[in-house]
């Protein structure tokens, strides 16, 4: 008889599951263990007779895991913590109690908890003492995301959901800031800023308007995945400097595509770009004007490190890994 999984995440449109590339990859790693695969975007609708609930996040996993529990089915659950951040981003102890509490209940009493952050694998097996907690990162779709070999045009390039708490952990505001420092010296620097809109976005277009950056910045909005990879492959630059990431996956893509990244080693950061990015420590704008201009002026410093930077995804995060990795966890408990 074939195994049947009920993959649960809670979204608010089915088409985040092929929009959205860690809920891809992981239903496609699915699908290669068996074809009976059922998506799920609300707790009524995961499918109680599956052997195995996947579930991704912890804030949506109390009651997959308590009615797993008293059917018996393996439950598993993956996703990031936010634990123990740092750079004033709220994390898991900014919870209330409740929540705390509710989160570390679905994680005692999950069949296995997979992580996909070292940091936070590291940092939650050390503080919790749980059996059930193993690491698998994200991967990263190396046959899509790959260096184009053209030459990059002059423009710096990130990716971010224009809602306040995302902007000011991705240190969004202090990159459009840091333009406008070197705007003075580079009167054609060129910053494309693409994501889906948010309660940000009237913040940000004001303060262009006011420092007469409408030249030399653009708010392009939510872009297709190909419009994106393009960007990727054209820049000079992918300009994140990030308080926290649980992973860092843009980062991880633009180096996929040989982009040079500027980015900070908070969370997870350390761990996927290591020494094949231009690390800041830093979050101001001054120091993310003064690297940005070291590249404006030597563009050529993309090209060797671009090349590393895509080998390491290539070696390290192939999407591949990931597929290996969840067939090999849900099998084996």
């Amino acid at each position: 008889m074939l195994m049947k999984i009920s993959f649960f995440a809670k979204v608010k449109n089915t088409d985040a599951f092929d929009r959205v590339n860690f809920y891809k990859q992981d239903i496609e790693a699915l699908k290669k263990i068996t074809p009976d695969v059922s998506l799920a975007m609300h707790w009524h609708e995961i499918d109680w007779t599956a052997d195995v609930i996947f579930v991704w996040w912890w804030t949506y996993a109390f009651v997959p895991v308590l009615i797993g529990k008293i059917l018996r089915k393996k439950v598993i659950i993956t996703g990031t913590f936010n634990y123990r951040p740092q750079g004033g981003v709220k994390g898991f102890y900014d919870r209330s109690f409740i929540q705390r509490m509710l989160i570390k209940f679905s994680m005692k009493y999950a069949t296995m908890n997979i992580l996909v952050s070292r940091k936070e694998y590291d940092l939650i097996s050390k503080d919790w003492n749980l059996p059930n907690i193993t690491y698998s990162p994200h991967g990263i779709y190396t046959s899509v995301y790959k260096p184009a070999f053209i030459k990059r045009e002059r423009f710096f390039f990130s990716i971010s959901w224009l809602q306040k708490t995302n902007v000011y952990r991705k240190g969004v505001m202090e990159t459009i800031q840091a333009v406008s420092i070197l705007k003075k010296k580079y009167p054609d620097i060129l910053f494309i800023l693409a994501g889906k809109k948010g309660d940000a976005l009237n913040d940000i277009e004001n303060y262009i308007k006011c420092s007469n950056l409408e030249n030399n910045i653009r708010v392009v909005g939510a872009i297709t995945e190909k419009e994106k990879i393009d960007y990727l492959q054209k820049c000079m630059c992918y300009v994140q400097p990030s308080r926290y990431e649980g992973f860092g996956l843009a980062v991880a893509e633009a180096m996929s595509c040989g982009a040079l990244v500027l980015t900070t080693s908070a969370g997870e950061l350390e761990n996927v770009v290591d020494k094949a990015g231009i690390i800041i420590d830093e979050v101001t704008p001054s120091v993310i004007a003064n690297m940005m201009e070291i590249i404006y002026e030597t563009p050529d410093i993309g090209t060797t490190m671009g090349a590393k930077a895509s080998k390491r995804i290539m070696d390290k995060y192939p999407v591949e890994s990931r597929y290996m990795s969840l067939m090999e966890i849900i099998e084996n408990c």
